[in-house]
């Protein structure tokens, strides 16, 4: 009789404590969220991803043998299958926590979710605006976390924002190798005589246009006429079919998709990331976050930053000092570039000010830390 009761215990399925639903994880190419899943498995034992990342296997293979000690917790979604029994359900992005919500509604599973820009999410767009009212619909909601300022006052003006629900954690989950030791710093005029600027981004439309690579060539084309010096740089799935560039011959350079071990030392000779975005080029209202997360990493690297802010988003850096933020237009970019030529050590401390901003705004302790403990308390609840 105990022999059969102790077996009906050890045989009932474990609660997990927590129950990470993904689209893209565990692939080294979406950093953040390698990072921030890679933690929660880490410092939550027990906890599990499910993914439904096409190429699975070959994925994992690549994640177990970096992290032999996780592997067994990211495992592939089946639709089929009842999701597992778990304190609490978490995704990302608007897109991923509509796509899972049938199965976790069917489970009846507390959720929580970090609404970041992109993903489905778009500023008075009739299809986020029905899937947000769905997502607050949900009883067993228990917090959204906003990263943007203008994500907040859009939730409060669309009457979805709820003082229980929705916390505010500005920016994004950086990797930890930004914070290492890192290479030595080249900047123009003091270590090297080129002037390297780059644009690092994503292509999601024709020639980039909604993250600025239009301008970015545009501006190239002026800048190169006038800084003999200048070197540019392009970070994505770019190439020279996208645009001419048959005049920056000798002087443009691209680089294709990196992974995040290959950005330390190519921005080490970088002086300057420009990023000239403009929002709702994609349509459904989709906008970027400022800085984007490629310019946060370059900026961890001492990048000088040049970005564009149309939405009116930047509340954390000083402006002129920490951040060159331009209006996403081609003269304005050549007339800040032109003026951090003519002024090396303004365009060095550019870099060196935003580099100790963004070191202090994206810390893994407070990025990750803010996180954990609002995951590890609704979990205890």
């Amino acid at each position: 009789m105990l022999s059969g009761l102790l077996n009906q215990i050890f045989s009932r399925p474990r609660t997990i404590p927590l129950l990470a639903l993904d689209m893209a994880f565990p692939s080294p190419l979406s950093a953040y969220r390698y990072a921030e899943f890679s933690h929660y498995l880490a410092q939550i034992p027990g906890s599990v991803v499910l993914t439904t990342l096409p190429g699975f296997e070959r994925h994992h293979a690549l994640f177990a043998a970096h992290h032999p000690a996780l592997a067994a917790q990211v495992r592939q979604f089946v639709p089929e299958t009842p999701l597992p029994a778990s304190r609490l359900a978490y995704s990302v992005f608007l897109s991923t926590a509509h796509a899972f919500l049938a199965h976790v509604e069917r489970q009846g599973l507390p959720l929580a979710m970090t609404l970041y820009p992109g993903g489905d999410f778009g500023i008075d767009d009739a299809a986020s605006d029905a899937k947000l009212a769905r997502l607050f619909a949900y009883d067993q909601l228990r917090k959204v976390i906003v990263t943007q300022a203008g994500t907040l006052e859009y939730l409060k003006t669309k009457s979805f924002y709820d003082p229980e629900r929705v916390e505010m954690i500005y920016g994004v989950v950086i990797p930890d190798e930004y914070f290492r030791a890192p290479p030595k710093k080249l900047r123009f005029g003091l270590d090297k005589a080129t002037l390297d600027l780059c644009f690092v981004a994503y292509k999601y439309m024709p020639q980039g246009r909604d993250k600025g690579y239009d301008r970015f060539i545009a501006a190239a084309h002026v800048l190169a006429q006038e800084i003999p010096q200048a070197r540019f740089h392009v970070v994505g799935n770019y190439g020279p079919e996208d645009l001419d560039v048959a005049a920056l011959s000798g002087t443009i350079h691209f680089h294709g998709i990196k992974q995040t071990p290959d950005f330390p030392a190519f921005y080490a000779g970088m002086d300057m990331v420009i990023s000239p975005n403009i929002p709702h080029l994609l349509g459904g209202g989709k906008t970027d976050g400022f800085p984007t997360a490629a310019c946060v990493e370059a900026s961890l690297c001492g990048v000088g930053l040049m970005c564009s802010d149309v939405m009116r988003q930047n509340h954390y850096y000083a402006e002129g000092s920490e951040v060159c933020v331009v209006p996403a237009d081609i003269d304005a970019i050549v007339e800040r570039v032109l003026h951090y030529h003519r002024d090396a050590q303004a365009l060095a401390s550019l870099g060196e000010l935003g580099r100790a901003r963004s070191r202090a705004l994206f810390d893994p302790s407070v990025q990750l830390g803010a996180r954990l403990d609002i995951l590890q308390k609704l979990i205890r609840e």
